[in-house]
């Protein structure tokens, strides 16, 4: 049986620090989220972020 690999047309990128732009992130509709934890997020919130 071969398995297929699905196809990802939309990436869409948003800081995991604000709710806010996480929320329209999703009613956007990409294909895939990317939740962005490294350099969009205040070191001071990476961890509430990465929780």
């Amino acid at each position: 049986m071969e398995k297929s690999i699905p196809v990802l047309r939309t990436l869409l990128s948003a800081p995991g620090n604000q709710q806010r732009k996480l929320e329209k992130a999703v009613l956007a509709g990409p294909d895939a989220l990317i939740l962005d934890l490294g350099d969009s997020v205040p070191p001071s919130e990476k961890g509430t972020a990465r929780g």
